[in-house]
């Protein structure tokens, strides 16, 4: 497909945002990252105002870039970002500091539990675990040192030496808000790259703003809507860990369905049933560079390819 310049792009945008729907566009409008560029991706349109697209960015990138699975998948795949700084994100799940089932501190390391060495106090018993016999020896010569200056004493003590690994429990909460407004987002932007102007005014877009700007999206039911990121079973048309945005035709209309880092999966309806499904697609990630806009048959060559390389 032919690559446009940013100059070109601004002037085809048209004059109205599709974050808010008014007549905000200047043609000198900023680029927008559908999906943030944190995530490696070169994708970006030209479609809304610098006022909404700064507004998304701290309000619907960074919540949904904080939720706990879109961390997990970026600690598992290191984008190039942070792969240059030579940084590692940490895990946001088996990664940190927890607490064994006996109050002892244990920290992990790329999923990998360990014991730097604690003190536990229950009543006059004075518990201490760690991953080393002078660490140990350290912490108990430490407890000695507080009790003498309290005119105490050990009475007795022993030692246990052991290969365990440590047990930790940890609770996870998850909102589904944050990836419903990124879902909306996303359906906005891409929505307006595949459609004429009048689409920034249709139903579905109206309905995709309310929800973007929401901090509680509801379907016409009232119902919270559902957004379910990460599944075990791959998308065939997925490349993980690149990102894909493409159209298909559901019962209910056209959907707009996008794969961020190939698992993170959004579904979002974006025109009634009976419209055509618009074929323009996009891909990016360490994969594609700048090379961003295809076909949706070339994502189906692409999936062919694949499956035949096996």
């Amino acid at each position: 497909m032919k690559r446009e310049s940013a100059a070109e792009r601004r002037r085809a945008a048209g004059t109205i945002c599709t974050y808010c729907g008014e007549e905000r566009l200047t043609g000198r409008q900023a680029p927008e990252h559908p999906i943030p560029a944190v995530l490696d991706s070169a994708i970006t349109v030209y479609t809304s105002c610098d006022r909404c697209n700064s507004r998304a960015g701290r309000e619907v990138d960074q919540p949904w870039l904080q939720h706990v699975l879109v961390q997990a998948e970026r600690a598992r795949w290191q984008p190039a970002a942070r792969r240059r700084r030579g940084r590692r994100t940490p895990h946001p799940i088996i990664d940190g500091i927890f607490q064994d089932e006996d109050g002892h501190r244990v920290v992990a390391h790329d999923g990998v539990p360990r014991y730097p060495g604690s003190i536990v106090h229950a009543g006059e018993r004075v518990s201490i675990k760690a991953e080393t016999e002078a660490r140990a020896d350290e912490l108990r010569a430490r407890v000695e040192r507080q009790l003498a200056a309290e005119g105490l004493a050990v009475r007795d003590y022993s030692v246990t030496r052991r290969a365990v690994r440590p047990r930790v429990k940890t609770q996870i909460s998850v909102s589904v808000t944050a990836g419903v407004r990124m879902g909306a987002k996303l359906g906005l932007a891409f929505g307006a790259e595949a459609f004429d102007e009048d689409w920034r005014r249709s139903g579905e877009a109206v309905q995709l703003r309310e929800w973007l700007w929401s901090d509680s999206p509801r379907n016409g039911e009232g119902e919270l809507l559902a957004w379910m990121p990460g599944t075990e079973t791959v998308h065939p048309l997925a490349e993980p860990p690149n990102h894909v945005a493409f159209f298909m035709d559901g019962a209910n209309g056209v959907f707009l369905t996008v794969l961020v880092f190939g698992r993170l999966g959004f579904a979002i309806p974006v025109a009634p049933a009976g419209t055509e499904p618009p074929q323009r697609a996009w891909r990016a990630g360490p994969a594609y560079g700048k090379e961003v806009a295809v076909s949706f048959e070339d994502l189906l060559v692409a999936a062919v390819k694949r499956a035949t390389d096996m």
